[in-house]
This record gives C-alpha cells, structure tokens and sequence, in this order.
C-alpha cells in the first residue's frame, strides 16, 4: 500500500481517490537527486498497486516543475566508472517506465520550467496541463550527452518526428503556447487555475468512469501505436506484457528493461550480414526482423535485448 509523505523532497497526498505528487525543493527549482528518482519510481509502481487511487496528478512546488539532475555534486555526479556497463541503469528511465506502466490515468501540472528529466518524464504521463509560465526544454545536446529517460521513444510519438528533432537538437527552450500547438499540452491556464483544471479533470474519471475500463484503454492505445495494422496478432516479439510486482523483492526489477529472447530460428532470418553488422545489444530500439510487427523502432519504449 501507498505510503503517504507529508514533508520532504517528494509529498504525497490522497483525497478522493486522486494522488497528488508534488516535488518540494522550490529553492533548487525542483531538481531530482538519485533518492528522489527511487522515490518516485516506487510512488508509481505502488500507485499501481493501491485500489485507493484513481488517479494520479504530478506537480512541483514553487516557480519551477522541475529542472533536472541536482547538479550540485559537480562532476562526480556523472561518475560511473566503479559501475560495471552492464549494471548501470538510467535512473531517470526507471521513472519514466514506471509511469508508463501504471495502470492509473496520471496527469502534469506543469506549473513552469521543465528541462532534463523534468521534460522527459512528463512525456508517459496521458495528458500535460501548462501554466503560461510553463517553459519546457531537451537540453542534452547542449550538454554534450544523448537524450535520457526515453524521451526518444515518446517525444516523437506526442509531437511528431520533426519537432521532436528540432527539440532535440537545439536544446531551446519551448514555450507553452508552443507545446500546446504541437499537442504536448493539452491546454494552457492562467497559474491560479492551473491545479483546478487538473483536478477538475481528474475527478471526472474518479466519478465518472470504470477503473478496470480506463487502466485497458489506456493500455490498448499504447500497444496499438506499436501494431504494424490493427488487426494483426501479436506476436512473442511484438507481445508487450507487464508483469505485476508482488513482492517488494521483486519491485527492484520491475521497472527493469524488458528482455526478449530470440530464437534461433529468428536469427537465421536476420542473416549472417546483418549480424555481422548490428550488434546485438540494442538500447531503445528493436532489430529489424522481417514479418514481425515493429512499426517505428521499438516495440515499447524498453530497451530490447537480443
């Protein structure tokens, strides 16, 4: 169940079925530490898991909803050389999956600047309301890194591939009137109106709607965008299946990468060239094999091992 948290970096609140997260470092401008990123990782997955909750509202506390990785550690935050390459794990991914993978509808209050993990994250939520001080931006190339937290798998997805790459590449700042042209923000409100929408939204699911309806549509429209047609049948590769953490044992892996295990019969169809040529650990995107059903990359927004 649920533990709710009344102070601290992350708060949680519960009334009337709906969740209320607030990310509560207004001096640092709501900046995630790797504490925080474990925090809100098992806030989705337990969200998840409680019948209390409907719905689910994430915001940040003062001007900012979030500004990214606290940088404060300086260049040792960036330090992995002590952790094997197989080991690490991008921890501002293992959120964004667990949103992604929450059967409850979870909806931003984007309430004003967005960058780094604070934009990449959002993109899994169903639906992002902005202030109209809401600022959003990709910054990674800016910072000489590659864009994290999958926000390649969804960005595309929710704004098209060419904003997306514009985003991407100039690292700019985007406005909400701009988000919301390109369909990031579903509408813009005035800062005082901004929680109210949101809320008014969620509690028109809570009381208006099945639980068990909402959690399959939600899950039926995510699949479908990695259907090649929508009458195929999927296939073990393209079968996207998320199984449920029971135990906190195994809560650990559950936001973990999905693994597919191809046959041998698979691979002979890749063809010796291809082998030759791609390896055969692919991040974030799926191998192209002929016949099955991957229609732009990967089948989900998990990393594929072959």
């Amino acid at each position: 169940m649920l533990t709710l948290t009344s102070s601290g970096p992350v708060l949680t609140e519960l009334s009337a079925s709906i969740l209320v997260v607030t990310l509560n470092r207004p001096d640092q401008l709501n900046a995630v530490t790797p504490a925080m990123l474990d925090q809100l990782r098992e806030i989705f997955l337990e969200a998840d898991e409680d019948d209390r909750v409907r719905v689910v509202v994430v915001t940040g506390s003062g001007r900012a909803f979030c500004a990214g990785a606290d940088l404060s550690e300086g260049p040792s935050r960036f330090d992995f050389r002590s952790t094997r390459a197989e080991a690490y794990r991008d921890k501002g991914g293992t959120v964004t999956l667990a949103a992604h993978a929450c059967r409850k509808p979870i909806f931003g209050a984007i309430n004003g600047a967005a960058v780094g993990f604070g934009a990449s994250f959002q993109l899994a939520f169903d639906a992002r309301l902005a202030s109209t001080k809401a600022r959003i931006a990709f910054l990674y190339a800016r910072r000489g890194i590659v864009p994290e937290g999958v926000s390649s798998w969804f960005l595309p997805r929710l704004v098209g591939v060419g904003a997306a790459l514009e985003w991407m590449s100039t690292g700019r700042l985007v406005g909400a009137d701009e988000g919301h042209a390109t369909g990031l923000f579903r509408s813009v409100h005035q800062p005082d109106e901004l929680m109210p929408a949101v809320l008014s939204l969620a509690r028109e699911i809570v009381e208006n709607t099945s639980g068990v309806s909402v959690a399959a549509a939600r899950r039926m429209v995510w699949m479908g965008l990695a259907a090649a047609e929508p009458a195929r049948k999927p296939t073990r590769l393209a079968a996207n299946r998320y199984p449920r953490p029971r135990s906190q044992a195994t809560r650990g892996s559950y936001a973990g990468l999905l693994t597919i295990r191809v046959s041998a019969k698979a691979l002979t169809v890749l063809g010796t060239r291809l082998l030759r040529t791609a390896p055969l650990l692919v991040t974030g995107a799926s191998p192209v094999v002929p016949g099955q059903p991957f229609a732009s990359g990967s089948a989900s927004p998990r990393a594929i091992q072959v």
